[in-house]
């Protein structure tokens, strides 16, 4: 499969928030030394969060832990045995969701 022409992180972002906003948070971030490295998370809960980074023309995911206090509490090994099942589930939907709207069949 082969993404979409014209196809950017805000265009991602944008529709994202329209579909799912009722059930994840959906917000822009970039690396606070390299402001060029830039990706979306779109997190469900404070254990379960996506990274969406656009590379090579290509959409890509990655689970996270997005509360620091959960990471720093619960740490994410023990975090990672107890939540492994639902970010697997959730990188699935959104795997999903990017696949039917941003890449041709």
């Amino acid at each position: 499969m082969k993404l979409k022409q014209n196809v950017t992180l805000e265009i991602v972002q944008e529709k994202l928030r329209k579909e799912l906003s009722s059930h994840i948070a959906v917000k822009s971030r970039s690396n606070p030394i390299n402001k060029k490295v830039l990706w979306i998370e779109a997190n469900k809960d404070s254990f379960v969060g996506i990274k969406i980074f656009l590379r090579n023309d290509e959409l890509r995911l990655d689970t996270h832990i997005p509360s620091f206090v959960a990471r720093m509490f619960f740490g994410g090994l023990i975090s990672g045995i107890f939540h492994h099942g639902s970010r697997r589930d959730f990188k699935q939907k959104i795997a999903d969701f990017l696949v039917s709207e941003f890449y041709d069949q």
